[in-house]
């Protein structure tokens, strides 16, 4: 496993609550383009350096009543997701990555169409998550305390669109908590196919995304008290 050192963040750059993303821009970390990207969104904000350097170089992001909310490496190039617009952007960095030449965010879905879908932030969690070489946005709504519903869309990279779909595959599942989810495949390991699992008052549910039910899930033990997706184990190699 190749390994690298990355400078120290300025302790202003280091707020106590949680990043939204941290993650390489490359699968190698030796690439000579690989940076190490770190998105606080709520505080509008990232972190970035390419490998080797001394310092992390911090940029404020400034987007109105907007902000990014998730990342994703993928296929290598990193996605934000902006809300409430629901538009995906692109983390371009120029090869000569310096203090003048900071990530650049362009827009490449424009999420206007999702806007009456999703109207309140504080009644939805959002997730981009990549599953079978395609990236999908989870949008997951609630009411109260109570989870009720969930939406998939489809980034289309021809059509630059945001596609809605009903299933993720018959062999796939998704796992989600309240901040990140993954897709994996669902062969040999018990678990339902075309599903999303999460937790809910401390137990663990599966919604159906062919029916739209949501039911208690029986291969996990009803009394989890994770609050995170550390409750499922599952091969890396099922992963993605």
């Amino acid at each position: 496993m190749d390994k690298v050192d990355l400078p120290s963040p300025a302790l202003e750059d280091v707020p106590f609550d949680y990043y939204v993303a941290c993650f390489l821009s490359s699968p190698s970390p030796t690439d000579p383009n690989c940076r190490a990207f770190f998105l606080h969104g709520p505080r509008l904000f990232c972190i970035s350096c390419e490998v080797g350097a001394k310092e992390f170089r911090k940029q404020e992001l400034y987007f109105g009543d907007e902000l990014f909310i998730d990342a994703i490496n993928f296929q290598g190039k990193i996605y934000c997701l902006k809300l409430p617009s629901c538009s995906l952007h692109c983390a371009d960095f120029a090869d000569d990555y310096n203090d003048e030449h900071l990530p650049e965010f362009r827009e490449f879905i424009n999420g206007g169409l999702l806007e009456d879908l999703v109207p309140q932030l504080d009644l939805a969690h959002y997730y981009l998550i990549e599953s079978c070489g395609e990236l999908l946005f989870v949008h997951k709504f609630c009411l109260g305390m109570e989870v009720v519903d969930f939406n998939i869309f489809r980034a289309d990279f021809c059509e630059k669109r945001w596609e809605r779909i009903k299933s993720i595959g018959d062999d796939r599942a998704i796992f989600i908590d309240d901040w990140k989810g993954f897709s994996a495949s669902t062969i040999g390991s018990g678990v339902e196919g075309n599903c999303i699992y999460f937790i809910n008052h401390g137990a663990i549910h599966v919604y159906d995304l062919e029916d739209q039910s949501i039911l208690m899930s029986s291969p996990f033990p009803s009394d989890t008290q994770e609050s995170d997706i550390r409750w499922f184990k599952i091969s890396p190699s099922s992963v993605i």
